[in-house]
């Protein structure tokens, strides 16, 4: 009876092991522009399989830039159709940029590459600074 439930105590472990091993998910920085050198790097990206869930930060101008970028239209279609999650970098300036300015770039990111999910950095990391 002992030996039944170290059985059942190790495959329940094993299960979660398994389990945690498929929630597993990979987050991307590449901030590299998409040519003239850094095709490798992309390349290798657009190129992986994996089972795994992928996200990738994209950084076109310490945001989504000031106009449509061609390049990365397309780069980012190619990581969408790979099923990859697309974050659009945004920077904060620790909380000193003007929430009007950031809501600007969110909605560039919107309108310019379809990216609905963002992320902030450098924001206020106490309290008293907001």
């Amino acid at each position: 009876m002992v030996l039944v439930a170290a059985a059942l105590a190790t495959v329940a472990a094993l299960t979660a092991v398994v389990a945690a091993q498929r929630a597993l998910v990979y987050i991307v920085p590449l901030y590299s522009y998409p040519c003239c050198g850094y095709e490798q790097e992309w390349g290798k990206l657009l190129n992986l399989h994996t089972d795994k869930e992928v996200w990738v930060v994209v950084n076109v101008d310490d945001g989504p830039g000031s106009s449509v970028d061609s390049t990365y239209v397309s780069v980012i279609s190619g990581l969408k159709q790979r099923g990859f999650k697309v974050l659009g970098y945004i920077y904060s300036s620790y909380g000193r940029r003007s929430l009007e300015t950031v809501y600007s770039e969110m909605d560039r990111w919107i309108r310019f590459y379809n990216v609905r999910r963002l992320l902030h950095r450098r924001g206020v990391h106490e309290p008293g600074d907001l």
